[in-house]
């Protein structure tokens, strides 16, 4: 998945988990070197 709004904009991200009721993926997005966690809207992803 891509990261297309927010802070993380342009980042790759893989999903960790999809939240179908409220619509939203927890994702991992590296950076620096780590993974950091994130939660976004399906709105804020694209597939790449």
């Amino acid at each position: 998945m891509k990261v297309i709004d927010g802070p993380f904009n342009s980042f790759n991200a893989e999903i960790e988990a999809i939240d179908e009721q409220k619509k939203k993926l927890k994702l991992m997005v590296k950076i620096f070197g780590r993974k950091t966690p994130l939660e976004l809207n399906f709105m804020q992803v694209e597939k790449i």
